[in-house]
């Protein structure tokens, strides 16, 4: 799944990919390696 320019654009006929680095965007990150990493910066 990549971001289009107007994330809240639902209709399908009308979508276009972001112009900037946005495009790459996949979504929501997992909170698991911030987690994992967390006793090390302790």
């Amino acid at each position: 799944m990549t971001r289009q320019e107007d994330p809240f654009n639902w209709n399908i006929d009308a979508f276009t990919y972001a112009s900037d680095a946005g495009r790459f965007d996949t979504g929501t990150p997992s909170a698991l390696p911030f987690i994992a990493s967390q006793p090390g910066m302790t």
